[in-house]
Parts: structure tokens; C-alpha cells; sequence
């Protein structure tokens, strides 16, 4: 019998499909974690941090738990009276389900806690187990509320727990290991590598064994002989080559086992196992969500639950009798059918090339799941995918174009332009527009546009540039064009980027002389400086002679280093606003205010060292750091001015040396929880991204930011859809740093591919500023170029559909897209 299955599907006569029976909706956001009781409740967790009771046959939610101060990630029921939730606040919560109270808050997880599993065992011994990026799991004790234990060995954030029949415990995790423990908590045995990328979820499976997925798209079977664990099956690809995050089995009848997994490719594959006739696990049917499908459960009664990005529960049932009526499985058809699929996901579609729908569709597919894209009657292409427990295609998506077009034409105070843009001007983020005429001299119209706003003169260089990129090049004279910059094309324009000298006005891009987060940072490199490529044009001076165009260099991979942000000119600012708030804290009698012998340290020993003195390295005490690890603790809230000190303090040897060599990189959990924090401003997101970035630039903390390369990436999820442009472009950096230091570390395709995931799909969200798509291109590309199965990975994972959608904002966008597109084709 072989070991490894390839997204085998096997057909099954006794097996009744799944059907839609209700859509459960209550809440705003992601519906991240489903579980139904043994009298069949259901209960639903989301990221709007509730928790939904349902009845069996419900469809109003009948109660709603409020409590979570942060996601609710994980429910599970410990009985038909107990509900235990797992949330981003770092706590869980035992909740009475008849009346809807929280009755036991269990902390003592350091943070977000992203699992929770009900052990086996009588009534009166009930007891739980939860899994935390804090790299443990513990187990809790519901009646008295208190951890019993605290399994540690993970070197990364632990993903998914479980408990055995033989009361051993199991952890999986995103150092990619499995780890196996007894009753008490020792041993933490290791067991065999069987994945290659981040586990994701484990279960209870048959014969005392249990069942693993990952992202690297398998599902694991382990079986025991009562001492040993070793692989029995595994199907690789069970999701076409997307993460999977979740995964439930049920016992449906002796030896006849139901595993259910969810994925980010927005399907629940449901597989069975026949042990009584020696029948390797194979996936069945197909279930295609409108969005990705987060947890799914597998109920007493025989229902399936499903938890979906789109904030709906549903519920599928395989009684005939309880199926949804007509117009409400025609809306949820509806709904994945118009699931719109970019045509360059497979690096560009030519319609005229495809086959027609009713001969393509006339040969039935190879296994559950397949995709298939088609032309119709009509000239367009539609996706069709092969389901196997109904041996028919269904249409699951359109292929479509969506460019972003460039800059409009329009009138600014009253006169016409041939391009027109809206840029941001001073502080609170007031726009005004730019209007520049086909041959003008950007310097004319960079002029212009400091006149009528009252701009610094020392910014008309970054203005002119900031033309020169983003209308085309046959609109510009021949004497304002100059080589472009490796990542902001010469000093694109970017208001508030550094502090300038300040006119009798005040600075409208810096706000004059208030301390503004990040405003006068600048970004180095450890091989010249990848923001302005150390060659930022200036009129005058020499260069490219006018009227003749440089051919350009390569783009992909990125070769002018990391990004670092090491230096500040805002020293004296960023002290009076932590002495500010220190003095707030101070008044108010909190232990969180530094006493005056800190205060001092602080004043007269940290921040001075702090200072940039040309080529010279201070050296910090422990002392020094020990101030920095108080002021973090802060509430996020006030840390933007910490995380600003906390960033510069690790670009020194010493101060990376006590928190990643003495401190063991601790450091790094405060840093995440100010980024993750719902309270989190745009200034506290930049300066949490300058401190990651920084991570890069010594050995030791460079090994620490690798290695927590998805919990990282996870934390800045909110910073990468901030509003605020700032924000994005050093997310941005972050992608870079990641993606130069796995490229030239050799890095697994398996490490490679979240970021290669990661940054495609940022640049298809919708995101419009050009600085913010080039950084993430420029990541993305150099990692394209890092191996073959890292290009084909980066296919699967839309890097090419990214590429072609923010080719059309600039000509060097449109050159990374090229050198993606040829890279591709090759």
C-alpha cells in the first residue's frame, strides 16, 4: 500500500454528498473558528471578537458572547454546557452556554492564543489544551481555572494541539515540526520530519493515531503500534498546493472515518478512510466557499460546518430532506461562480487559444478538484472544476482583466492638464492637486505646484521626480529624463519622507518642528542605499546626457541590499515625547513611569549614545537596554515613540546583542503585540516595521526574524491595510528584507513561497500607491528569480496576475512586470 498519495480521489458508492442546508450569519468580519456541541449547538468565532450560539436547526444566532478584547480565533465545546473560546487578547474563556456568561477568564499565555481542544477524559476531570504564538501550549483545568501545565520546545508559534486516547498530547507548529508529549507534559519527543512547511492543524484519528495538515498542502496520517509513531498515509497536494489551515474526522461507523480540511483556496475537502477494507485515505467531494475557509467541523448528527473569510458560517448536510431551498443554494452558487480569477494567474490567457466549453467539458476530470478554463459562446473564459462525488464540471470563476489605469486628466484651479495627481500635504493628511501638460518641464511643474501651495523650496527635486515616474515616458522632455532609482525611481516624492529645512511658513510636510513619527528617519543599506540607489539626480550635476536614455539594468532580484533604518535627525523630539508621557504616567501613580534614577539613564546615558556622529558606533550598557525593555511594556497606545528608540537601540551591535544574545529575542513578542494591537496608529506600525527591518541587519536577530517569518507576517497583516501610505511602503521594505535575505540564503521554495504569497496578494488588494506596489514587485520578483520551483510556485500563487495588474502605474513597474512575465515564460 503506498505511504504517499498525490490528491488522490477515489469513488465511493456509499457516500452521500454534502449539500448547502443554511448560510449562519452574525457577524461583520472573518468567521475564523466553528465547533458543534454533542446535542448539536453550534457556536461560531469571528474576528468581530464574538462568539454566535446557534441551535441546531437555527438560523438567528440565539446568543451573541462579548468579552474578547481582540480576534476570537478558536471555540470548542467542553460539554453541551461549556463553550471555551481562543482569542488575539492572549486569553480563553469558559462561557455557561445556557445563559451566555463568561464564567472562568484563563491567562497566563504571553500571546495570541490560536487553538483550543478539549482532552479526553471523565466529566469532573475536564480538562483543555490551547495553543499560542507564544511558541507553548498549556494545559488548563476548566473546574478550577488553573494551568496544570506548560508544554515548551516549539521554537516557533504553536498552530494546533490535540489529545489522545492514551491521554499523550499532541503540538504542531510553524517550525515545521510535530511533537508528541505525555500526560504530564515531559518528553516534548519530536517526532519524524513529515512536512515542509508550517503545520497547521492536528485531530484525533483512527487507531489511537492522529491526522496532520500543513501549508505545504498535505494531509499526514500517523499511526501508532502503542509506542512508536511513523507516517501510515499521506495525500500531498490535497489542495492543490494552497495552505491548509484546518482539519476535523469523525468516526462514521466502525472503522469508517469523515476528515474535513479547509483552505486558503477557498475549498473544504472532505476524505474518507475504510479501514475495514485496507483503503487508503482519498478525497471525495470538493465544497468551492466564496472565500477562504478557516476551520471546518464535522457534527454528532452528521452535518458539516464550515468557517469562511466572508463572515458566513454554513452548514452542509448529506440528508436529501434538509438541503436549502432552490433560492438560496442558487445565491451561494452564485456567489463562487462569480469568484472573478485574473487571467495572468497562469501568466496570460489568449481566449482564441482555448477550448470550447462543450468539448473541453465533455471529458470528464482526473481527480476532484481539477481546474479547468474554457472559452464560451460569448468570447470570455470561464474556470470549471471537477467535482467527483457528482462526476459533472460546475463553473467556479471568470477569467477577467482589471488594470488600474494611469494618472486621469483634469483642471487644477481652473486650467486644464494632460495628467492630474492628488498628493498628500502636511499633516492630517490633506491632498492637494498636481496638474502637469505633455513636454512641460517637471521642474516648471514642481515649481508651480510649491507656489501654489506653499511648499519648501527644498523639495522640488522629490516633486519633479514624483512627475517623472508616474506619467510615460513620451510625455516628458528629453532633458528631464535621468536613470531611475532600484526602489523610489530618484527620491520619488514623498511628503513628510525626511525632515527639510523649514521655510518662515513652517513645514507643511513635516508640520514645522513637532516630533512626527519617522519624519526625519532615513533608510540605509548594507551595500549602498536601496531608497535612493545612492545616485538621486540632481540638476546641475552630471550624469545622463540630455536627450539620451541609459539602457536599463535589471530590476529582479533586487541587488542593492537590505533596507535599514539606523539614523534619525529627530533625537531631542522623540525624548521630550516619551518624557512627556512618562510624565503622565508619573501623575497618575502607574508602575508603568520610569523612576527618576531611570529617568536619567534614560536622558543622559540612552539617548545621546542614540545620536549620529558620522561613522562612529556607540556603545550601550545593559542599563541603557533595560530602559528600552521597561518603555515597551507601555500600552500601545503611547509606544510609537518607544518602538522609535527600540528601533534604533538593535541597529547597534550592543543593543541587538542584549535582546537577541542575553534577552533571547523576548523583545520580539512586545514588538508584535504593539503591531497586532486593535489600538495600533499608523506611527506605531511604521516604527514597528523600521524595528522587523532592522532585525535583518546583524546575525543573530537576522536568524530570529527569519525563523518567526510567518508570525512576523501575520502581525503586520493590519500595517499592510493601513490607510496610511507610510505604513504600506515600509511593509513594503519588510517584503524586500525577506525576500534578498531567503534569495541569497538559499532559502527552501517552502519558506520562499509566503512571501511570494504574501506580496501578491497585497499588490491585488486593491492597493494603488505606486512606491508601495514597487517595493512589493521588487520583493516578490527576487524571489521568482531564486530557483525554478520558486517561479512555478510563484505562478500557482498569483505572482504573475500581480505583476500585469500594477504594470500600468509607471513605466518601472511595467519593467519588473516584463522581467516577471519573461522570467516566467522561460
Amino acid at each position: 500500500m503506498p505511504a504517499a498519495l498525490r490528491g488522490i480521489t477515489r469513488s465511493c458508492p456509499t457516500f452521500t454528498m454534502f449539500k448547502l442546508r443554511a448560510e449562519l450569519r452574525a457577524h461583520t468580519t472573518d468567521v475564523r473558528g466553528v465547533a458543534s456541541s454533542p446535542t448539536g449547538q453550534i457556536a461560531t468565532a469571528s474576528r468581530d471578537k464574538t462568539v454566535a450560539l446557534w441551535d441546531k436547526d437555527g438560523l438567528e444566532p440565539v446568543k451573541l458572547l462579548r468579552g474578547h478584547d481582540h480576534f476570537v480565533n478558536a471555540v470548542a465545546f467542553a460539554d453541551a454546557e461549556r463553550l471555551i473560546t481562543a482569542s488575539s487578547d492572549n486569553t480563553l474563556r469558559v462561557w455557561d452556554v445556557k445563559s451566555g456568561e463568561c464564567t472562568t477568564v484563563l491567562r497566563g499565555h504571553e500571546g495570541p492564543v490560536c487553538a483550543v481542544a478539549v482532552l479526553p477524559g471523565p466529566q469532573s476531570e475536564k480538562k483543555v489544551i490551547s495553543a499560542s504564538w507564544d511558541k507553548t501550549a498549556r494545559v488548563w483545568d476548566l473546574i478550577s481555572g488553573t494551568c496544570l501545565t506548560v508544554l515548551k520546545g516549539h521554537e516557533a508559534a504553536v498552530w494546533g494541539v490535540a489529545g489522545l486516547p492514551d491521554g499523550r498530547l499532541v503540538t504542531v507548529a510553524a517550525d515545521k515540526t510535530v511533537r508528541l508529549w505525555n500526560r504530564d507534559g515531559s518528553q516534548g519527543m519530536q517526532l519524524p520530519a513529515s512536512h515542509t512547511d508550517v503545520v497547521r492543524g492536528v485531530v484525533a484519528g483512527p487507531n489511537g493515531g492522529f491526522v496532520t495538515v500543513a501549508n505545504d498542502s498535505a494531509m499526514v496520517y500517523w499511526s501508532s503500534d502503542g509506542a512508536v509513531y511513523s507516517v501510515g498515509h499521506r495525500i500531498s497536494d490535497l489542495h492543490d498546493g494552497s495552505y491548509i489551515y484546518s482539519i476535523d474526522a469523525r468516526e462514521e461507523d466502525a472503522g469508517k472515518w469523515t476528515f474535513v480540511t479547509g483552505g486558503e483556496d477557498n475549498a473544504v475537502r472532505v476524505v474518507e478512510a475504510d479501514l475495514t477494507a485496507m483503503t487508503p485515505p482519498a478525497c471525495i467531494q470538493t465544497l468551492m466557499h466564496p472565500g477562504t475557509v478557516w476551520s471546518a467541523c464535522l457534527c454528532p448528527g452528521g452535518d458539516l460546518v464550515t468557517a469562511c473569510s466572508d463572515g458566513v458560517a454554513r452548514v452542509f448536510t448529506r440528508d436529501p430532506d434538509a438541503v436549502a431551498d432552490a433560492d438560496v443554494l442558487s445565491t451561494f452558487e452564485k456567489a463562487i461562480s462569480e469568484r472573478q480569477v485574473n487571467t495572468r494567474v497562469i501568466g496570460g490567457v489568449d481566449v482564441s487559444k482555448l477550448p470550447e466549453v462543450e468539448k473541453a467539458l465533455s471529458t470528464p476530470g482526473k481527480k476532484d478538484g481539477e481546474n479547468k478554463i474554457v472559452k464560451t459562446a460569448a468570447g470570455t473564459a470561464d474556470v470549471y472544476m471537477w467535482s467527483a462525488a457528482e462526476s459533472k464540471w460546475t463553473k467556479v470563476g471568470q477569467v477577467v482583466d482589471n488594470p488600474a489605469g494611469p494618472a486621469s486628466s483634469g483642471t487644477v484651479n481652473g486650467k486644464s492638464y494632460d495628467f492630474t495627481f492628488e498628493v498628500e500635504v502636511g499633516e492630517g493628511g490633506k491632498k492637494e492637486k498636481l496638474g502637469f501638460n505633455r513636454g512641460e518641464n517637471p521642474y516648471a511643474a514642481a515649481q508651480r505646484f510649491i507656489d501654489e501651495n506653499e511648499l519648501s523650496q527644498e523639495f522640488i527635486d522629490q516633486i519633479a521626480q514624483f512627475i517623472e515616474q508616474q506619467v510615460p515616458a513620451d510625455a516628458l522632455r528629453s532633458t528631464a529624463v535621468q536613470a531611475s532609482d532600484p526602489l523610489t525611481g530618484g527620491s520619488r516624492y514623498v511628503p513628510g519622507g525626511s525632515a527639510g529645512a523649514s521655510t518662515s511658513r513652517g513645514d507643511p510636510l513635516t508640520g514645522g518642528s513637532r516630533y512626527v513619527p519617522g519624519g526625519g528617519a532615513t533608510a540605509s543599506s548594507n551595500r549602498g542605499d536601496p531608497l535612493t540607489g545612492g545616485s538621486r539626480y540632481v540638476p546641475g550635476g552630471s550624469g545622463v546626457p540630455p536627450g539620451k536614455l541609459p539602457p536599463p539594468r535589471k530590476l529582479i532580484p533586487h541587488s542593492n541590499g537590505i533596507v535599514l533604518y539606523k539614523s534619525t535627525d529627530q533625537i531631542e523630539r522623540i525624548q521630550a515625547k516619551v518624557s512627556d508621557v512618562n510624565t503622565e504616567f508619573a501623575k497618575n501613580g502607574s508602575d508603568l513611569a520610569l523612576s527618576q534614577e531611570e529617568a536619567t539613564v534614560f536622558g543622559a546615558s540612552l539617548m545621546p549614545k542614540l545620536k549620529t556622529r558620522g561613522g562612529a558606533v556607540s556603545i550601550l550598557d545593559n542599563e541603557d537596554c533595560a530602559i528600552v525593555e521597561k518603555l515597551l511594556k507601555w500600552p500601545t497606545s503611547h509606544a510609537f515613540p518607544v518602538l522609535d528608540v527600540a528601533r534604533l537601540v538593535i541597529s547597534l551591535p550592543t543593543g541587538c546583542a542584549y535582546f537577541f544574545g542575553s534577552r533571547n529575542g523576548e523583545v520580539l513578542a512586545d514588538i508584535l503585540r504593539h503591531l497586532s494591537a486593535d489600538e495600533a496608529s499608523a506611527p506605531v506600525y511604521i516604527m514597528g516595521c523600521r524595528f522587523l527591518c532592522n532585525m535583518f541587519g546583524n546575525r543573530v536577530s537576522g536568524t530570529k526574524v527569519l525563523s518567526e517569518q510567518e508570525t512576523i507576517i501575520n502581525a503586520v497583516a493590519s500595517a499592510a491595510k493601513s490607510s496610511n501610505r507610510r505604513a504600506r511602503e515600509t511593509v513594503g521594505s519588510l517584503m524586500i528584507n525577506y525576500a534578498v535575505s531567503l534569495h541569497e540564503g538559499k532559502a527552501s521554495p517552502g519558506d520562499k513561497a509566503l512571501v511570494i504569497r504574501t506580496t501578491a496578494n497585497l499588490i491585488t488588494a486593491g492597493e494603488k500607491d505606486e512606491e508601495v506596489l514597487y517595493r512589493l514587485m521588487i520583493a516578490m520578483g527576487t524571489l521568482l528569480c531564486s530557483d525554478e520551483q520558486s517561479a512555478l510556485k510563484g505562478v500557482e500563487l498569483g505572482a504573475a496576475a500581480a505583476a500585469a495588474e500594477a504594470a500600468p502605474l509607471s513605466a518601472r513597474l511595467q519593467q519588473v512586470a516584463t522581467e516577471i512575465a519573461t522570467l516566467i515564460a522561460s
